[in-house]
């Protein structure tokens, strides 16, 4: 092997990294981008509401969920899953649904039975799905000594927030 065919060599490989390089800075300067983007957009649209923090006209059941301990939701999910919540196969369906609600919004011709049918299933299911989740609840919430009912109350309570200057 003489110097010219090692330097070539040695040049071709170093030529093969500066080509890598360029391309996985290129894709990280994209990734940057599209977070910078994301944030951007979150910021000029007002940003999120503050974690952990409600109005009172979103207080539904399942805002009462974000006063338990992480343990007493995994309590009560575990209560769900045991009844019959199959929160995997929920999802199969919902993604299921997903994709033939695409493909009927996409058609020439509108179905709109069919779009009433995977409208009316998944309404019985949401509301088989809250059944199965405030009858968890509330025995979980049977099973509280009262001290930590009161914690829960107290965490509750600091969650929500005030109206607006505007009433609403």
């Amino acid at each position: 092997m003489t110097l010219e065919t090692d330097t070539a060599g040695r040049l071709e490989q170093m030529g093969r990294s500066l080509r890598r390089l360029r391309w996985a800075m290129v894709v990280s300067l994209g990734i940057n981008l599209l977070v910078l983007g994301a944030v951007a957009g979150a910021y000029l649209a007002g940003g999120a509401p503050a974690p952990r923090h409600m109005d009172m006209r979103g207080a539904g059941p399942a805002s009462f969920m974000g006063a338990l301990r992480a343990g007493d939701r995994r309590a009560i999910a575990e209560m769900m899953r045991d009844r019959g919540m199959a929160i995997k196969e929920d999802r199969r369906r919902a993604q299921a649904d997903f994709d033939e609600m695409l493909r009927l919004l996409k058609a020439e011709s509108f179905d709109a039975q069919a779009v009433e049918a995977i409208m009316t299933r998944q309404n019985e299911e949401a509301r088989e799905r809250r059944r199965l989740a405030q009858q968890a609840f509330l025995e979980h919430l049977t099973r509280l000594p009262a001290v930590e009912r009161r914690a829960m109350a107290e965490r509750l309570a600091g969650m929500v927030t005030s109206r607006g200057k505007d009433g609403r």
